[in-house]
């Protein structure tokens, strides 16, 4: 194996222990905030990744990163009582985003660090390590940020068509829900237009974060 590959399974094995569990505890947090402690009572607010990480989410994702192509997987879904939050759908909204904030924030933290270590004698293997932990963070970024079920974004969708229409917002709630949401959505973006943006965004701004070299 060389130290490309080595790097690519360093950093899918971060995703699994530290960007998943992130992401979620995030999620739990910002609703424990907000005044729904459904996640909190069921041990979420936590970064132990035994409390977030689903076994088939995990295996695909070692999967597709053995195949070298688009990261598939999950963690195991925050529960949240949007009746119990303050500000409502705003408050949604919020607990949705924060989860895609962690990873940004784990992007950039593995951007400064590879801008950092980047020289002559530091380790080639960190390098891969850092720069594909950037790149799948900002991945994980961009997904969870699309308006459709099941991703994060849909319940900003949900927050600023509710103002318009409680009806559809609910509905949009009750597709997110469905178990063939996921796979549907995954199969769109293989075979549409919107695969290719995506990975034009992903690595506009890897690129970015990583800096010249």
């Amino acid at each position: 194996m060389d130290i490309e590959s080595l790097g690519r399974f360093g950093a899918i094995a971060l995703l699994l222990l530290l960007s998943f569990p992130l992401h979620e505890a995030a999620h739990a947090t910002v609703a424990w905030r907000l005044g729904d402690g459904v996640a909190r009572t069921m041990g979420r607010v936590s970064l132990d990744p035994r409390r977030h990480l689903d076994p088939l989410g995990a295996a695909l994702l070692a999967l597709s990163a053995i195949s070298n192509g688009w990261l598939i997987g999950w963690a195991k879904p925050t529960p949240v009582v949007v009746q119990n939050l303050r500000g409502g759908r705003l408050g949604w909204a919020a607990v949705a985003l924060s989860g895609p904030v962690s990873n940004l924030l784990l992007a950039l933290v593995s951007g400064l660090l590879y801008r950092a270590t980047l020289s002559p004698q530091s380790s080639e293997l960190l390098g891969w390590l850092l720069a594909y932990f950037c790149y799948y963070n900002v991945t994980l970024l961009f997904l969870n940020l699309l308006p459709v079920p099941p991703f994060d974004g849909r319940a900003v969708l949900s927050a600023l068509i509710g103002f318009v229409s409680p009806r559809l917002a609910e509905l949009i709630e009750r597709a997110s829900s469905s178990r063939f949401a996921f796979p549907v959505v995954i199969v769109v973006i293989f075979f549409s237009p919107l695969g290719a943006l995506l990975s034009d965004l992903n690595l506009g701004l890897a690129n970015l974060l990583l800096g010249p070299g």
